[in-house]
C-alpha cells in the first residue's frame, strides 16, 4: 500500500518516532495538535501499510500505544533507532 508523506502524517511519524516511549493515540493527538479525526485515520493507514504497530498499553486497560517498524522508519526517511519486528 502506498502513503503519501502529507504534513499531517509526518507530523504523526515524527511524534511517534521522538516519544521517549511508545505513545498513546491521545499522546500522539496532543504532541502533533491535530485532533483524533486527523490522527486515528493516519494510524489506520500507516498500520495497514506496515509502517507502524501497536500493542497493548502496559499499565493502562483498553490503551494501545503505536511504534514505527523498520519499515516506517526506512519509507519515512527517518533514522532507524532499532529493529523490532
Amino acid at each position: 500500500m502506498k502513503v503519501l508523506i502529507t504534513r499531517g502524517v509526518h507530523r504523526v511519524l515524527t511524534a511517534i518516532h521522538d516519544a521517549p516511549a511508545p505513545p498513546t493515540g491521545l499522546e500522539i493527538c496532543r504532541t502533533t495538535g491535530k485532533g483524533s479525526g486527523t490522527v486515528y485515520p493516519i494510524l489506520d493507514r500507516l498500520g495497514r501499510a506496515g509502517w507502524i504497530g501497536t500493542r497493548p498499553h502496559p499499565t493502562r486497560d483498553g490503551a494501545w500505544v503505536y511504534h514505527l517498524t523498520y519499515l516506517g522508519q526506512l519509507r519515512a526517511g527517518l533514522e532507524p533507532a532499532t529493529r523490532r519486528e
